[in-house]
């Protein structure tokens, strides 16, 4: 996913947010602070009617301002192919999937985004999944938009793990391969409203620490670790030692950002195996506790209560040479209990 925050995040995956980083900047003195506060307060005067519709009705064209903005951040971060981004209104069928798995989500989630989500906006040719932002009223309470890939509305959401877990490496060699099974039909719509809306469940909750400074200083947020953390990592992206894998500093969400290049492909079989030792249920997991709850949860959740089993395959020249189920390490065993709440 991709976080449209003040800095520089986690989602997108990667990462990070097109007013959100922009203003992380601004975040170095308290005038300046005040300034991007006042920007967000502007953004929930303009948004806030939406909270009076229903939830299926807050998915929305995304303004056309809004969509330059994002187009003109994602181009300044080397994001090659932001100048095709393309704003659009669901159809009558996209918003039927829409609403049915909002109606899914955990019950958690469903309690705030009623209450704080403002907007849902679909871009076709987005460069990654999803992203999340916050914006604030005068009382300093928040409220959150997503934008999504369209994309994930047709594509299934096993089609788009695979993609996801692949796209790091690059065409070097035609395997190996990941490949993700989770034994459900889904659309990968589902994939992102679990894993974009942990995240702002962890913004109002505060499972992890943070997830941005100016956020964390508006709350007030001092502690350096939570349940869910501790233990895992030192900070927000740097795990434990003995956590910690090769290239992890190097993956770049589905090759978004042309620049920093791709893995090479000889490199995944050593990744991997070095994966299944860790508390992390896929690469981008380890890249921040964000990210690491937000695709922890959102496995739960379908092995929980979506009736399906999330499983990893490792393909050499079409045969496996490696499988595991990331949620049945002893690690990530462990870590159950910190969510659990959340779909029960």
């Amino acid at each position: 996913m991709r976080k449209l925050q003040l800095n520089g995040g986690s989602s997108l995956i990667l990462v990070f947010s097109f007013l959100t980083i922009l203003l992380t900047a601004c975040s170095q003195t308290s005038t300046q602070d005040k300034a991007a506060l006042e920007f967000r307060r502007g953004m929930f005067e303009r948004l806030q009617r939406n909270l009076s519709e229903p939830i299926i009705t807050r998915v929305q064209e995304m303004p056309s301002d809004m969509l330059k903005a994002l187009k003109d951040y994602d181009l300044s971060i080397g994001m090659g192919n932001s100048s095709k981004y393309v704003a659009r209104m669901a159809t009558a069928e996209e918003l039927a999937l829409i609403n049915s798995y909002f109606n899914l989500l955990p019950n958690s989630y469903q309690t705030i985004l009623k209450r704080k989500l403002l907007a849902v906006y679909l871009i076709d040719g987005f460069s990654g999944a999803g992203l999340t932002d916050w914006v604030v009223d005068r009382d300093g309470n928040t409220y959150y938009y997503l934008a999504f890939n369209s994309s994930l509305l047709h594509e299934t959401i096993d089609d788009w793990l695979t993609y996801k877990e692949n796209s790091f490496f690059d065409n070097s060699a035609l395997s190996p391969v990941v490949r993700v099974h989770t034994k459900t039909k889904f659309k990968a719509m589902m994939y992102g409203l679990l894993h974009e809306g942990a995240h702002i469940v962890d913004y109002e909750l505060a499972i992890t620490p943070y997830l941005d400074p100016l956020h964390r200083h508006l709350k007030g947020r001092t502690q350096e670790s939570s349940a869910f953390t501790n233990g895992v990592w030192v900070r927000r992206t740097q795990p434990e030692t003995r956590y910690d894998f090769k290239h992890r500093v190097d993956l770049n969400l589905y090759g978004s950002v042309k620049a920093r290049g791709l893995i090479p492909r000889s490199e995944l079989v050593g990744m991997f195996s070095q994966l299944t030792k860790t508390p992390f249920v896929n690469f981008y997991s380890g890249t921040s506790w964000n990210e690491d709850l937000a695709d922890y949860f959102t496995y739960q959740y379908i092995e929980k209560k979506l009736g399906g089993t999330v499983s990893v395959e490792l393909i050499q020249q079409d045969s496996t040479i490696e499988r595991y189920e990331p949620l049945r390490t002893n690690v990530a065993q462990e870590r159950e209990r910190f969510v659990r709440d959340f779909y029960e």
